[in-house]
């Protein structure tokens, strides 16, 4: 087919989509919806799945992370003197558990994530103070009750500005204490949140001395650390000297697990897109209902034409020009709607990056991906109905009313 051919078969199809007024708006309608679904769901999966990739991968090479795998063994103050002094290699044994909570400050409240640490935790994710200062070795081993918080909390309004030096009241177990924040850091693992200037019931993040969370709660036990080797070829031997020493410290057997934190970034990733293929599996069942929209419309208007389609073919048409006609009309509406759709899925996705930290990532192939759904959707809703009108036999048609 020539492109001039093309060309008249286009403005054609466009004409009749036109005079097809509010029918053809709510058949492009379903369109939009199913694709702003899917393009939502792949750029907030696939921003989502990019920071924790990026979260992990600051951990660098060589680390190595030790838990404690049942309810009554813990690692201790021992456990981490052990293992520092248990090869050359080592450079920081940093504790590490996370408890949630309840926090108050004026008339701001919420729920808040206590990461109970040391001081070599923001050196080992390259983590800097944005305002104030980080925890110090002397807070650990003061026990001083001090805090550092993730500074989304301030950005999404869940504690004011002026944060830095005021005390936070927190309620962790029903043990009550209060924090004085000394500083803020951005580490990218806060979603901010907070109840009274929130829409989201989404924690804040507050670093702690883990030896203050001891000191207000008898019953708080550290069941993490993060081994910081010399490098990734020292890890799985170390793992296993490290399991043996701490089993052979309490008198257990197969009590603590050590993995390299690296070897799980590929098995998060996976996880990841898995879910965001589920979902956006998911999210396609609204655009296969635009499609048979997009098909029921165009099989209406294969009958409402049927005298048309046979006057062209008795003045020449042949059967493709037929079906390139239909078939030009049903890729009109998807691909309108599938541009629409981007637009109305990249707003939302926007929308709901800002609202609740989640970010977005916009890629070429999710751009891609949906102005394909969009073609392929025209493709095979519109077939059956062009294929139909290319069948008509002109007699029959001019003899239809």
């Amino acid at each position: 087919m020539s492109l001039g051919l093309l060309r008249m078969h286009f403005k054609e199809a466009w004409r009749n989509v036109l005079r097809g007024g509010l029918r053809s708006a709510l058949t492009v309608l379903g369109i939009v919806i199913g694709i702003a679904s899917v393009f939502t769901i792949l750029t907030l999966s696939a921003g989502t799945t990019a920071s924790i990739n990026d979260e992990l991968g600051k951990l660098g090479s060589g680390v190595l992370q030790i838990v404690a795998r049942e309810p009554n063994v813990h690692v201790t103050e021992l456990d981490m003197v052990v293992l520092r002094n248990a090869s050359k290699s080592v450079k920081h044994v940093v504790p590490y558990k996370v408890v949630s909570g309840q926090y108050s400050y004026g008339g701001y409240s919420g729920r808040v994530l206590v990461h109970a640490t040391d001081h070599n935790y923001f050196g080992a994710y390259k983590i800097q103070p944005y305002m104030g200062r980080l925890l110090s070795e002397s807070d650990v081993r003061s026990q001083l009750m001090v805090g550092v918080i993730d500074f989304t909390a301030v950005e999404q309004g869940a504690v004011p500005p002026g944060i830095i030096g005021e005390n936070l009241v927190v309620n962790v177990s029903g043990a009550n204490f209060s924090i004085k924040v000394v500083g803020a850091v951005k580490s990218g693992f806060s979603f901010g949140g907070g109840l009274g200037r929130s829409p989201f019931r989404v924690p804040i993040t507050l670093y702690v001395p883990y030896t203050s969370m001891q000191k207000v709660s008898g019953s708080f036990a550290i069941d993490t650390a993060y081994v910081y080797l010399s490098s990734q070829s020292d890890v799985e031997n170390f793992g296993r000297v490290a399991v043996d020493l701490l089993d052979r410290l309490h008198d257990t057997k197969g009590a603590f697990e050590a993995s390299s934190v690296l070897s799980r970034l590929d098995a998060v990733t996976y996880v990841l897109n898995i879910m965001s293929i589920v979902l956006a599996l998911i999210a396609g069942i609204s655009l296969v209902v635009g499609g048979i929209g997009v098909m029921n419309i165009m099989l209406v208007s294969v009958t409402e034409r049927t005298r048309e389609i046979g006057i062209r073919k008795a003045v020449g048409a042949r059967r493709r020009d037929i079906l390139w006609q239909f078939m030009m009309e049903a890729l009109i509406l998807t691909l309108s709607g599938g541009v629409m759709g981007i637009a109305l899925g990249w707003s939302i996705s926007s929308a709901t990056s800002k609202l609740v930290n989640i970010p977005m990532a916009v890629t070429w192939q999710n751009l891609v991906l949906s102005v394909s759904f969009a073609f392929l959707t025209g493709l095979f809703f519109g077939i059956y109905p062009a294929y139909r009108a290319s069948l008509l036999n002109p007699v029959d048609a001019l003899r239809y009313e």
